[in-house]
């Protein structure tokens, strides 16, 4: 499935290549649970949106919900924000890439700080 293809089925089932949980998607909720089973899944926690959204999109769901509030859960989804997630990087002149020691822009830090404080809210919460 590709990432601009919109779904109306996302969730989360055990990753039986490398253990954890994987995000799954769909658009056929029975069809997808059925090739999970047929896999081995055990674990399979797939919701109906109220609509078709991207696999970004329906993360950013999928990460309020209150099913998926579990610190394992919550863990698959802040690490697949973090790589999905793409802060446009401004042209830095020189001197500024070379006094910047970790490597990040300004708004990678700032992204990557909001991005924590989010999964330490939820954390909380949980």
């Amino acid at each position: 499935m590709k990432k601009e293809e919109l779904v109306s089925i996302v969730g989360i089932s055990n990753d039986l290549t490398n253990g954890g949980f994987k995000i799954r998607w769909s658009n056929n909720l029975k069809q997808r649970t059925k090739q999970l089973t047929r896999l081995g899944c055990d674990v399979i926690a797939l919701i109906e949106l109220d609509g078709e959204y991207t696999k970004l999109e329906s993360v950013e769901i999928l990460k309020d919900h209150a099913e998926f509030q579990s610190p394992d859960y919550q863990q698959v989804i802040a690490d697949y924000l973090s790589k999905e997630v793409k802060v446009s990087k401004p042209k830095a002149d020189k001197a500024e890439s070379k006094a910047n020691s970790s490597g990040l822009s300004k708004l990678d830090e700032e992204a990557l700080a909001q991005a924590i404080a989010s999964l330490e809210a939820h954390l909380e919460e949980a």
